[in-house]
């Protein structure tokens, strides 16, 4: 799957960077975990040795501050695309807050302005007319 990465935020790189990060090393463990050697005990039995854990696969949080993402202790257990569910849920309502704010703006500052002009056109005239 590719993606148009000149479309796409600083954040929301980041976000998937870190679900792409997330879900290979959880690949990588699951193979690593079926691949485990058989040793051979002194006495001649097979014993599997489980490979070496991995310190944790979480995804790094995202500051809304910083434009570099802050790494966070370990999460409890979740399967991955229900973190990325989550993950793509606070950006959904962060980007809706976002929008809101600039409607809000977009539309009071230009009336204000609009406002303060019929004023002014309205004061000039009645000036014009009352001499």
């Amino acid at each position: 799957m590719s993606t148009n990465n000149d479309r796409l935020s600083d954040k929301e790189r980041a976000l998937i960077t870190a679900a792409r990060q997330s879900l290979a090393a959880k690949g990588a463990k699951a193979d690593a975990t079926d691949a485990a050697p058989a040793k051979f005990t002194a006495t001649g039995q097979a014993g599997i040795v489980a490979p070496p854990v991995a310190p944790s696969t979480a995804p790094p949080v995202i500051s809304k501050t910083a434009s570099s993402p802050v790494s966070r202790p370990a999460a409890p257990a979740m399967d991955a695309a229900a973190r990325i569910a989550l993950l793509m849920q606070a950006e959904r309502e962060a980007n809706e807050a976002r929008k809101q704010r600039l409607r809000r703006w977009g539309i009071h500052v230009p009336l204000g302005i609009l406002i303060l002009l019929v004023l002014w056109a309205a004061a000039t005239t009645l000036r014009q007319v009352l001499r």
